[in-house]
């Protein structure tokens, strides 16, 4: 059997292992003293997980490159996510500029000259290099593991990864760092690496590498923990503490001798780091201002005294020695007169910022003239050039978005700034003869915004649907798009199909919203100001069977879906003959009787008392997150979102929207409260059990819950508003369980387990027909494709045996293993009862569950010492099956080999030890 005939589940499922071990030791400046045990302990977590029934962990997904990938849409040379500052080597003209691309986690470096000529044919400016990614196309992970499939440990940094959002973020379109880097005399770049905590020395990149040569604020490359997160986080001479996401930041500068300075923001300090006789610079502070000594770090939020910060963004010197500090959430910037010395209070101010809008950025003018800096706004950033002596001297256009970070200069004094939010661009402002300055260009639009919009990478939209039905696989991302037989996807693949749009890229407005599917194969869809019904199968272009913006009300009246009307959750019941629809503003939800006909009519309203009735909780109870002690009782919605049916008919309300309004609970109403066909409309009945907002020492979060899904057990999955606390989608066995004297009694609304990946927006959720999962992570731009988890393990019992042909690598005893997915097949000796192996660390074996499949392999990262020579592998297969294909693979510098047979045996022939070696046996059940 040819790899290329194999299904596409079994070729990802056969390479997957592979990438994660050859990444494992890819840092060619990686020291000795990084802790490997942590790199591996993190690739084994993701590689030995995935793809076995009942696991708990995704098998597959859309949307994304991979699973470490979180970063908005497609990454790519030519555009950036949440710029937070550049700056200029201008030893050549006009020189090299490096970008702190903090949402894609790397630093791009652009050569000016192609930049500014690139412009003129109106293509966007292009890296030529990429710091902290392998490659500037669809990479863009912090530490390139952005999974946090190791929480609550983060995966380790290394001298070639970088972090600007970290990993535990739930909102990647707005989190973001800001650095204030700097290019010495000699060419190096140095970098505040925001999300690893650290100080990074580029020794000349254009004419070496992009991997770190030096590191401040850590004990070494693999470490990134704020104030290197011992049992006592308290900051030390030599520890650094950034923040990204609070407006705290990091810059660095050089005094004329040569010291390292660097505005370490999140200890609300500056500090400097002397250089020797040598020209080495310690990575232990002599000095600190900001705090009285090396080892404290307080909050001065609005302090008036001068010797004191909070968080300082950056630091400049002026040619007389003197050191200014942008003190951010004080509003002001500091002076420093030398001789320095530790706890020194400031002799002046500089500049005038108002409150709240203090200093993002300090830049000395080329020209000498006075200090550059940028104020802190929420919409725009204003830049600004005081003189020495706080005359305001300059003060050009705003940018086109809030920024923040190092401002460049380019080799013919142009200044280069960031923004972000719907800029997402460097601008670069000409100064003009009259003293004036001309915005005159942008590097990375157009388009503007994050990224690249692409087929095969979702948008990062906040509500968001997933739905499947006649084989295919429906996601909406603003757009609606489809994927054919999903039980075959291979990982991140476009889209096979879209409707609602010209394009597969184009994103409608108002864009889809919540999807459902019914049992006759209708794909039902909100779009904010209606609701759009499709048939299913879809074929690109395909025109809606229904659409409704307006439905009567039993006994007169109207409800319109326009203005304070739009819809976001829906749930029509298995016929279609129902309709549920959830007006969150509108604090109400209603069911549409024949919502498919051409009379359709609404005769329930849920949480309110008439048709006209519109407040929060009848205007009776504040919601909860206003802080009030009252709670608003089962008849009441607060900004009801999402809406579920489960298999019995039951209604699923989460009385929450985004991004945290509302009653923050679930509630449940049973099926026998709503008659098939009332003669008046029925209002506000009494919720059948909520799943409460009061917290509990055995769940302490609360529930502030997206879309709810069943399986045919009628099982419930649902997600949790991050805001809850609740990172990991919660499981339910029975969730219609309630206690008949007190609907509202915490003990019967508990999860039973949770799925094992960390999520940021878990807001969609489906069961398809055969019980595969479908979560829609909406603020990670993924779905994530669970192949049975709730499956029952395999009963029969896998026998065989494994030797190596003139080695002792095994001891000749027989492998046996368990039901499936259990544990696996080889141990390490004295802590298994199945095999005992005599070098342990040659790795584990297991029989695939979800594919029938035996492996055996090194996933620890460590070397397989097989040596040279000729080798055979051998696997006798389980009673009753038989060998259908089999390869073994490995890796070691230059050499590869990847052997293709249909046999349980196979020899091969080394000429060198092949390092990371995999041997897979598929087989299937013998012919009768």
């Amino acid at each position: 059997m040819q790899m290329d005939t194999l299904p596409r589940r079994w070729r990802a499922a056969l390479h997957f292992p592979v990438l994660l071990v050859l990444c494992a030791a890819c840092d060619s400046k990686t020291p000795a003293h990084t802790p490997e045990a942590s790199t591996r302990q993190t690739a084994q977590a993701l590689t030995l997980t995935r793809g076995l029934p009942g696991d708990l962990i995704a098998d597959m997904q859309v949307g994304k490159r991979d699973f470490v990938e979180i970063s908005p849409r497609e990454i790519v040379p030519d555009k950036v996510s949440a710029p937070g500052g550049v700056v200029v080597d201008r030893s050549v003209s006009p020189g090299r500029a490096y970008v702190w691309d903090s949402g894609n986690s790397r630093i791009l470096g652009i050569d000016l000259a192609a930049c500014y000529a690139a412009r003129q044919s109106n293509q966007r400016c292009t890296a030529a290099l990429v710091f902290g990614q392998p490659s500037a196309s669809d990479h863009g992970a912090c530490n390139r593991d952005s999974s946090f499939q190791s929480w609550p440990q983060r995966p380790p940094s290394s001298a070639s990864t970088l972090c600007g959002m970290p990993e535990s973020t739930h909102t990647t379109l707005e989190d973001k760092s800001f650095a204030n880097m700097l290019v010495d005399g000699q060419g190096n770049l140095y970098v505040p690496d925001m999300g690893n905590h650290r100080v990074l020395k580029f020794i000349q990149p254009w004419a070496t590498d992009t991997v770190a040569d030096e590191v401040w604020g850590q004990p070494d490359f693999a470490s990134n923990l704020c104030n290197t997160g011992g049992s006592n986080t308290a900051p030390t001479a030599s520890s650094l503490c950034f923040s990204s996401i609070s407006g705290s930041g990091g810059g660095v500068r050089l005094d004329a001798q040569g010291n390292l300075w660097v505005a370490d923001g999140g200890n609300n300090r500056v500090l400097r780091f002397p250089v020797d006789a040598n020209g080495q610079i310690s990575k232990t502070a002599d000095l600190v201002l900001g705090q009285p000594n090396l080892t404290t770090g307080g909050d001065w939020s609005h302090d008036s005294a001068m010797n004191r910060m909070h968080a300082p963004q950056t630091i400049a010197f002026d040619p007389n020695g003197r050191l200014y500090v942008a003190d951010l959430h004080n509003s002001r910037i500091l002076v420093f007169q030398p001789p320095f010395t530790s706890g020194m209070a400031a002799t002046a101010t500089f500049g005038s910022f108002a409150q709240d809008q203090g200093p993002m950025s300090v830049e000395l003018d080329p020209d000498g003239r006075g200090l550059w800096a940028t104020n802190h706004y929420v919409w725009d950033t204003q830049i600004r050039l005081w003189s020495w002596t706080g005359t305001l001297l300059a003060e050009p256009p705003r940018l086109t978005q809030h920024g923040g970070g190092a401002i460049g200069f380019d080799a013919q004094k142009r200044m280069l700034l960031t923004s972000y939010v719907y800029g997402q661009d460097v601008e670069r402002l000409t100064p003009q003869a009259n003293g004036s300055y001309l915005k005159d260009l942008n590097f990375f639009t157009p388009p503007g915004s994050y990224n690249l919009t692409t087929a095969r990478r979702l948008e990062h939209s906040a509500w968001v649907g997933v739905a499947v039905t006649q084989n295919q696989l429906f996601v909406s991302d603003g757009r609606l798009l489809f994927w054919n037989d999903p039980a075959t996807l291979t990982q991140g693949e476009a889209p096979d199909g879209y409707v609602g749009a010209s394009s597969a890229t184009e994103i409608p407005s108002p864009g889809f919203g919540q999807l459902k599917a019914d049992a006759s194969g209708r794909v039902w869809a909100t779009k904010t100001h209606e609701i759009r019904v499709y048939q299913a199968p879809l074929t690109t272009g395909a025109s809606s069977l229904k659409t409704i913006s307006s439905v009567n009300v039993l006994g007169g009246g109207s409800i319109s879906f326009a203005d304070d009307g739009e819809v976001y959750g829906l749930a029509p019941t298995p016929e279609g003959g129902y309709l549920w629809v959830a007006q969150p503003r509108l604090h109400r939800v209603f069911r549409i009787r024949g919502p498919l006909t051409a009379s359709p009519v609404v005769d329930i309203i849920l949480g309110q008392t008439s048709a006209t009735g519109t407040q929060c909780n009848q205007g009776i109870v504040p919601a909860p997150n206003t802080g009030t002690p009252l709670v608003a009782d089962l008849t009441m919605l607060c900004y009801p979102g999402a809406l579920s049916l489960d298999r019995q008919g039951n209604l699923y309300v989460s009385d929450h929207f985004l991004e945290a309004e509302g009653n923050w609970r679930m509630l449940m109403f049973r099926q026998e409260l709503f008659p098939s066909a009332p003669t008046a409309v029925l209002y506000a009945p009494a919720a059948s059990k909520e799943f409460p907002r009061d917290s509990t020492p055995e769940f302490p979060h609360a529930h502030m819950t997206f879309e709810p899904a069943f399986d045919s057990s009628n099982r419930m999955v649902v997600g949790f508003n991050p805001y809850s606390g609740e990172r990991f989608v919660q499981v339910y066995d029975d969730p219609t369980l309630v206690n008949p004297s007190n609907p509202r009694d915490p003990a019967y609304a508990r999860p039973t387990s949770q799925l094992a990946d960390f999520y940021g927006w878990a807001v969609g959720a489906t069961f398809d027909a055969e019980d595969n999962l479908y979560v829609y992570d909406a603020n990670r731009g993924r779905v994530m494709i669970y192949f049975t988890p709730f499956a029952a393990p395999a009963t029969f019992n896998v026998t065989g045996a494994v030797g190596v042909s003139g080695s002792d690598m095994l001891d000749g005893n027989r492998l046996t293993r368990g039901p499936c997915p259990g544990t696996p097949f080889i141990t390490a000796a004295g802590l298994g009862s199945t095999i005992h192996v005599t070098q342990p660390e040659l790795g584990e074996a297991r029989w695939n569950c979800d594919e029938p499949a035996f492996y055996f392999g090194d996933y620890l990262g460590q070397p397989m010492p097989l040596g040279t020579g000729t080798r055979t592998f051998t696997f006798t297969p389980p009673a009753g099956y038989q060998c259908v294909w089999y390869a073994a693979y490995g890796t070691r510098d230059n050499e590869s080999f990847d052997v293709l047979g249909d046999a349980c045996s196979v020899t091969v022939e080394l000429s060198q030890d092949p390092g990371d070696l995999f041997l897979w046996y598929f087989v299937l059940p013998k012919s009768p």
